[in-house]
């Protein structure tokens, strides 16, 4: 009996010692993957609202040490899995900006993190940038109500290391803003990208929004074009580069006829040369 316990015993163990194995070979196994819970759990903690100026300086400085850690976690996480896709980078990062279980963090439509990185990998690939947009509500809303961060981060395969190399944005703190991609310039190492929104919780008649694009490159970010504050201002893409719809301040304020106004801009990838082709009141 003791014996036939004891074959039992090691069938079993063996039993899972090759389902381990199995599920570790399963080509969507997480290898290379850093844990984010310590991460999240942070994030979820920046749901309580503060009740006093010392609660919400306190708040400010903890977001600001978290995003050092975020900043770090990136960099590990590349150098843990150099091979990593945009989405696979972008999805361990929800996990940390979007945390299971909370509650008004993650609002729909609001985009918290956005990854950009040339999915192209192989033997010969010497370097990676990475750029990841993203903004961390505080808890509260005015100026510093939010964190908002455009880094760029370089692996280079000779020191098999990662690094943060770039990083702006900040002036859109305390905004709820959207990211996009108006074009990639790879021999220049650059990613033009729109950064635009609302101020948090805004309320009245109209939201004084801004809009900035910016090249953000392997060691800088600069501004490349500025639309100042306008009301109810909105960014999108279309064919021939971008458009921007928004009120004009005086008329709109003074209700005169025709307040609101549509601008297109026609941009050429090749001569990185834009310039507004429509100019529309109504």
């Amino acid at each position: 009996m003791k014996r036939a316990l004891i074959f039992l015993a090691v069938q079993f163990s063996l039993v899972l010692s090759i389902l381990g194995t199995a599920d570790a070979l399963r080509p969507d196994a997480p290898v290379g993957l850093l844990p984010t819970g310590p991460l999240a759990e942070q994030v979820r903690k920046l749901e309580t609202a503060p009740t006093s100026d010392f609660d919400l300086r306190r708040q400010v400085t903890k977001t600001t040490a978290l995003h050092h850690q975020i900043d770090d976690f990136i960099v590990k996480q590349i150098e843990a899995f150099p091979s990593i896709s945009g989405s696979q980078l972008q999805t361990q990062l929800l996990k940390i900006f979007c945390p299971s279980g909370a509650t008004g963090i993650c609002d729909d439509g609001i985009q918290f993190v956005k990854v950009f990185v040339e999915e192209g990998w192989g033997p010969k690939t010497v370097r990676r940038q990475f750029v990841v947009a993203s903004q961390i509500e505080n808890g509260f809303m005015g100026p510093e109500g939010s964190l908002v961060t455009i880094d760029s981060y370089l692996w280079d395969k000779n020191t098999q290391k990662a690094r943060l190399t770039s990083e702006g944005g900040r002036e859109f703190n305390g905004r709820t803003v959207d990211f996009l991609l108006l074009a990639w310039y790879p021999d220049a190492s650059q990613y033009w990208i729109f950064v635009s929104g609302p101020p948090l919780g805004w309320s009245g008649r109209a939201y004084a929004g801004q809009a900035t694009l910016y090249g953000v490159g392997t060691d800088s970010v600069t501004t490349i074009w500025k639309s100042g504050n306008l009301p109810d201002l909105k960014i999108q893409l279309n064919k021939m580069g971008w458009e921007a719809s928004y009120d004009d301040t005086r008329r709109f304020y003074n209700n005169l006829s025709a307040p609101s106004v549509f601008d297109s801009y026609k941009f050429d990838y090749i001569t990185h040369h834009f310039q507004r082709v429509i100019h529309y009141r109504y």
